[in-house]
């Protein structure tokens, strides 16, 4: 653990968001970053999927952080959306990253929308989501257009399950993010605790261990702070927190991404940053003007 948490601390100082946001030495995490890193350097669409909580959506905020240049960056969640959200879609000028959450989920109306966009705005690069391939989700618009097809990549997320092996480092870096916020120094993990996580089945997959990772934080948070006997209410607050920095820090800084992660109003969103003393800008690694437009 000593040799893999500086693995990532190194990985924090060079900024590789792939290794950060993926980390572990099995095969199959690899082949994931390798592929992440592919699609940032070739700018061709993409289309993640495999089951839920395996970190689809994170990994397409990867490769958009993983971009030598800055790119704005777009979220839609097809599932939910208005009819004519990608009709209407504000598509800013220069490279741009959509999100399309849901894909397999668009009506006819939507794929074709979404056609439009792709054909009319050159810098514009789809990252679309589900749970199945394209091969489980035709007839789809978007997938048989023979242009987007062809230059359409395909990545399968692995499960926790697949990545066994990875689960004491990936606790470990889910720990690290949440001590950082709660501005603590980083706390031994008992072997007790490892041996759990490594015969534990996470049917909830990455969000169920780092919902585990933050509950581990807080204890030793709380023990922290035994001396000066923290109520309840302390507790909640630090707890709301770290789970507004660590939303923050998954979107790149984008408020509207992170609202509409953690299902909040703008204006509450907002009003919680300013309880905590939080700014989006904070968590951005560069200027983006369209960082809050998504």
């Amino acid at each position: 653990l000593v040799l893999k948490s500086r693995q990532i601390e190194r990985a924090l100082l060079r900024g590789d968001m792939a290794a950060i946001n993926f980390p572990g030495s099995t095969g199959a995490v690899e082949t994931l970053r390798a592929a992440m890193r592919d699609i940032a350097a070739s700018g061709r669409h993409a289309h993640l999927y495999g089951a839920a909580g395996t970190g689809k959506k994170l990994a397409a905020y990867t490769i958009h952080r993983l971009a030598e240049q800055p790119r704005h960056l777009l979220q839609v969640n097809l599932r939910t959306a208005p009819p004519d959200v990608l009709r209407e879609l504000p598509v800013p000028d220069g490279p741009t990253d959509l999100v399309c959450k849901f894909v397999d989920m668009a009506t006819p109306h939507q794929q074709l929308h979404l056609l439009e966009l792709l054909h009319r705005h050159d810098g514009l690069r789809l990252l679309s989501t589900s749970l199945n391939p394209l091969s489980e989700i035709r007839p789809h618009a978007v997938v048989e257009d023979v242009t987007l097809a062809e230059g359409m990549v395909e990545v399968r997320l692995p499960t926790l399950d697949e990545r066994r092996e990875d689960l004491p480092e990936i606790f470990e870096s889910f720990v690290r993010q949440a001590i950082r916020n709660l501005d603590i120094d980083m706390p031994e993990i008992p072997q007790s605790v490892i041996a759990e996580i490594m015969t534990r089945a996470w049917d909830g997959d990455l969000p169920e261990l780092r919902r585990h990772a933050m509950s581990f934080a807080l204890g030793r948070k709380a023990q922290t702070d035994a001396g000066g006997g923290q109520s309840l209410a302390e507790q909640m607050d630090a707890f709301e927190r770290l789970v507004l920095t660590e939303t923050l820090r998954r979107t790149g800084g984008s408020a509207s991404l992170a609202a509409t992660s953690l299902g909040l109003p703008r204006n509450t969103f907002y009003d919680r940053l300013a309880r905590h003393g939080l700014s989006p800008k904070d968590f951005r690694t560069w200027s983006d003007p369209a960082a809050d437009s998504g």
